[in-house]
């Protein structure tokens, strides 16, 4: 399969989201949120894994790979996963080296639906290490197996970097006063959530707290507040207590996004949106804001696993360009000209690789509630590839056609 880089130029758009990063600010949190995407039929069965080709490439999937039980993942072994169409409740495990690892078989009455004219939901969610799979608020381990439900708010709900744990936003509101309270929580499915902070009530409206990063393993969550589509401030707060560590705000105008570290060490905030995108992007040290590295002309979408390299995107909109950079050393190590937008991505725990799904242009992708399909909204978008990028900027793509597992 060819390399991203050579594909023929085709009107894309900006709109992205990644795993525990608010990209596109709303009442959810970026990479939770549940989106309609239409695909393409399935393809002509291709072989299951093909050696690599020069450009990195090696190919999964078709319908046979859809049916084959490839026995359970290694243990520790961290993974992402995809489905096909013909099974959506099997999920193809995919080591980050682009290898068929293994197949978590979950319940046929759960997993990505199948909706009238080939319109998919996803409402499959992975852990970091791919150790869990959340399918709306009940998760399973990789045996199929039940752990145990979230709770209210789940749909908000981002996974903690211990990958066991997720933190989450619940909205209180009262009867007689009409005043809506934010409280975080902490949940291990199967367990009751616990408050960590009630933040102070105000009117309802179009008003978001969001969860940046979950990360129990390190004590913190990163939790940012805005207006419609944009964060205004930050606070860094430690878990265990709800201490708050660390407080900032722009002063001069909204945040167009927030991303952060999976330890929630550092965040990238990006300013004021431009004409290519952000117009500046501030990275600090979330403990005491102290300024990292900044960046001009471009929108910082995610921090690689191990915080050390940043998936950057440029507009305008209409034609987008995505690239990877190091933090400190600015050196690009991969580029992406268009003309598919990002529509998803998640990170390599610990590690410096980017999973991504890109889509064709099209309408805004709509959330949609309605489980049987018949009153969702149709979307003209569809997944054109997904793939790994490699620490080398190397690319595996794994295919059309596939169900993207975060």
């Amino acid at each position: 399969m060819s390399s991203l880089r050579d594909r023929p130029a085709r009107q894309g758009l900006r709109v992205a989201a990644f795993v525990g990063v608010l990209a596109v600010a709303a009442a959810a949190v970026i990479g939770v949120a549940i989106y309609v995407v239409r695909h393409p039929s399935p393809s002509t069965p291709t072989a299951r894994v093909q050696t690599p080709s020069p450009s990195g490439s090696v190919v999964i999937g078709g319908n046979d790979s859809a049916i084959r039980d490839h026995g359970a993942p290694p243990a520790r072994l961290p993974v992402v996963y995809v489905a096909y169409p013909e099974r959506p409740s099997w999920l193809q495990a995919i080591g980050w080296d682009g290898r068929v690892v293994g197949t978590v078989k979950l319940p046929d009455t759960v997993g990505p639906r199948i909706y009238n004219q080939g319109t998919i939901l996803n409402g499959i969610k992975a852990s970091p290490d791919g150790s869990r799979v959340r399918v709306d608020d009940t998760v399973y381990d990789q045996a199929g197996g039940l752990v145990g439900t979230v709770g209210a708010g789940s749909s908000t709900a981002a996974w903690g970097d211990d990958n066991r744990h997720l933190c989450g936003i619940r909205y209180e509101t009262n009867a007689t006063s009409g005043l809506v309270t934010p409280v975080l929580w902490l949940v291990e499915p199967g367990k009751q959530p616990r408050d960590v902070v009630r933040f102070a009530a105000a009117p309802g409206g179009n008003v978001a707290y969001d969860v940046s990063t979950c990360a129990p393993g390190h004590d913190r969550v990163l939790v940012t507040y805005g207006v419609g589509l944009s964060r205004s401030q930050w606070w860094l707060y430690r878990l265990s207590d709800g201490r708050l560590l660390h407080h900032e705000g722009l002063a001069s105008g909204e945040y167009l996004s927030v991303a952060t570290t999976a330890d929630a060490t550092l965040t990238a905030a990006n300013a004021a949106m431009g004409a290519g995108g952000a117009s500046s992007t501030v990275v600090q040290r979330t403990i005491d804001g102290t300024t990292v590295a900044e960046f001009a002309g471009g929108e910082v979408l995610a921090f690689s696993g191990d915080g050390k390299r940043l998936m950057i995107f440029h507009g305008p909109q209409d034609i987008p360009t995505y690239e990877v950079r190091g933090v400190s050393d600015r050196v690009q190590t991969w580029r992406y000209g268009g003309p598919d937008y990002l529509a998803a991505g998640t990170v390599e725990p610990g590690g410096q690789g980017f999973a991504i799904a890109l889509a064709q242009r099209g309408p805004q992708l709509v959330p949609c509630q309605d489980l049987t399909g018949r009153n969702c909204p149709q979307s003209q978008s569809a997944l054109d590839s997904v793939v790994i990028v490699q620490p080398d900027g190397s690319e595996v793509d794994l295919g059309t056609g596939l169900i993207p597992g975060w």
